[in-house]
């Protein structure tokens, strides 16, 4: 009968874990659903305090500009005079800061509102360099259309240009980062993605 024990004791977790899947299935399934939503959305999905975070994927505009359509609909072959150009463009950017800077955001639940869950949300400017957050003089947020003021300016450059709101959905917000010695301003994006409490 002793040496049943050890072979007991191994099989005890493993049929534990099966028999908690088999009775929550469906919990199971819409985990994984609600995970693989966040991933299509592009929006980080964490787990626990300092858990899982499998990151963002790169978000195409709502509404794109001519310059930022998407042809490929045609493979076309690099020619050397392009490969000349992509590389005096990443130089650029490597020599312009101001080039590498990027939304980013937090939220957490605030308050029940009107029947809904309501979330603070932090946005700043993430700076490649401090450098390139001494070039900024304001930064102007275009929120959802649904905000009673969407549109936002902030000139504070020591919270990194931080814009503080509540929402209860997820939207992508709009930014134009003015910079000192340019007329046109930068665009930037990011989908505003919230921790929903359980």
């Amino acid at each position: 009968m002793k040496e049943w024990i050890p072979l007991m004791q191994s099989l005890i977790w493993p049929i534990f874990i099966t028999v908690v899947i088999y009775k929550f299935r469906s919990r199971f399934d819409e985990i994984l659903e609600a995970v693989k939503v966040r991933i299509e959305k592009g929006s980080p999905f964490n787990v626990g305090p300092g858990g899982i975070n499998l990151g963002s994927a790169p978000q195409l505009p709502d509404d794109p500009e001519p310059e930022e359509m998407i042809d490929d609909g045609v493979e076309v072959s690099a020619a050397p005079e392009l490969i000349e150009k992509e590389q005096k463009i990443e130089q650029s950017i490597d020599n312009n800061p101001i080039e590498k800077l990027q939304l980013v955001h937090t939220s957490r639940f605030l308050k029940v509102k009107n029947g809904r869950d309501y979330y603070r949300i932090v946005v700043s400017l993430d700076p490649y360099n401090t450098k390139a957050l001494s070039q900024v003089e304001k930064v102007v947020y275009f929120l959802h259309k649904t905000f009673r003021n969407p549109v936002r300016e902030v000139t504070d450059s020591k919270s990194n240009f931080e814009l503080r709101t509540a929402a209860w959905g997820e939207f992508t917000i709009r930014a134009e980062v003015y910079v000192k010695g340019s007329h046109e301003p930068l665009r930037l994006s990011r989908y505003l993605d919230i921790n929903t409490r359980k």
